[in-house]
């Protein structure tokens, strides 16, 4: 059986002082409203959003994208 090993990394990154919506992230539905407006592919994503305390979005971070089966 063949091993893998991951090596931990570290990714920083910039988030906006001002909000990139003025609409507040409160529930699921939220949530998936905000990224329906931003976000149109064909593809599996994964993304990070940074919410201030106010819950207003001030960052968004992709982490992996899927590919397209044949």
């Amino acid at each position: 059986m063949k091993k893998y090993h991951a090596e931990p990394t570290v990714k920083l990154c910039l988030r906006n002082k001002k909000p990139l919506s003025n609409q507040s992230i409160t529930s699921e539905k939220d949530v998936s409203d905000f990224f329906k407006n931003i976000i149109k592919s064909d593809r599996e994503q994964i993304y990070v959003l940074h919410l201030n305390t106010k819950n207003k979005p001030v960052g968004l971070e992709q982490i992996s994208m899927g590919t397209i089966n044949q």
